[in-house]
């Protein structure tokens, strides 16, 4: 499949449609779990991970053998590039997304303590009544359900190995073989493929099924926004590091660290 730099199976419409495809799997996965009782059957963290991984591990890994006739590591995923270094843009990227967490916390935390002196019959919900919609607050200060545990061990050690095979394995080398052109220059530069990943990974989250269409457009808009700032900071991390390693430890930390920082807040503002 050389000429590959011109084939649609690289384009951008084309990797549109398998992360359309693709969510809608995991989507139907959880129905299919449900519709079996699975979920009361299964372990919960087992439940909570096998959607993403129908979706994000199986779907890329199968495409990349069978469609792109290609093994990973041909197609450009390993652990480490040797030839590009990790550390700095790990660390960086790390305290990035920790400092942005908080900010963002702190944010709404300071403006619902705002509200609650200057218009406390307006306020939707209390501060601490927001602390305790916290999962890592619920599972430390409250009952420690299964499922509970399974979302916490899920976001903090699990989603970026889940994940990563799809957004940058399978996603961002895919289209680094046709988008080519780069912006910027020196060393604040950019790839064109980079961009162009992240709005994919992004739209992977987008919730299809099971709602009317106000729902699907609210869910598109919420992925291309909130969803969009992470996944434009894994796949810089990714098109200056290589390193599959990096991203999955860096996409762990930006989930598990917007419970960590959340729940400082509710330290520092407890209501």
């Amino acid at each position: 499949m050389e000429g590959g730099a011109r084939s649609y199976l690289y384009s951008f419409w084309f990797l549109l449609l398998v992360t359309v495809g693709g969510g809608m799997l995991a989507e139907l996965a959880y129905d299919a779990l449900r519709s079996i009782g699975a979920r009361e059957r299964l372990p919960a963290l087992l439940v909570l991970v096998i959607p993403p991984v129908v979706s994000g591990v199986l779907v890329p890994y199968v495409l990349i053998r069978l469609l792109y006739r290609s093994r990973l590591r041909e197609f450009g995923i390993r652990w480490i590039d040797p030839q590009h270094r990790v550390a700095p843009w790990l660390l960086g990227s790390s305290i990035a997304a920790l400092v942005v967490w908080f900010a963002f916390w702190g944010a709404i935390c300071l403006a619902l303590q705002m509200a609650a002196h200057t218009a406390p019959d307006r306020v939707p919900v209390t501060l601490a009544e927001f602390h305790g919609k916290n999962p890592l607050h619920m599972l430390l200060h409250g009952t420690a359900s299964p499922r509970l545990v399974a979302t916490v061990i899920h976001m903090t050690l699990l989603v970026g190995f889940i994940e990563e095979l799809f957004g940058r394995g399978f996603l961002q080398n895919a289209l680094d073989r046709r988008y080519t052109r780069v912006f910027g220059r020196g060393r604040f530069t950019i790839r064109a493929s980079t961009l162009l990943a992240a709005v994919l990974f992004a739209f992977w989250h987008t919730q299809w099924l099971g709602g009317d269409p106000k729902a699907i457009l609210s869910s598109a808009a919420i992925s291309l926004t909130i969803v969009l700032v992470p996944s434009l900071l894994l796949c810089l991390t990714y098109e200056k590091t290589r390193s599959m390693l990096a991203v999955i430890v860096l996409h762990d930390v930006i989930d598990g660290g917007k419970l960590l920082t959340w729940y400082l807040w509710s330290w520092i503002l407890p209501g």
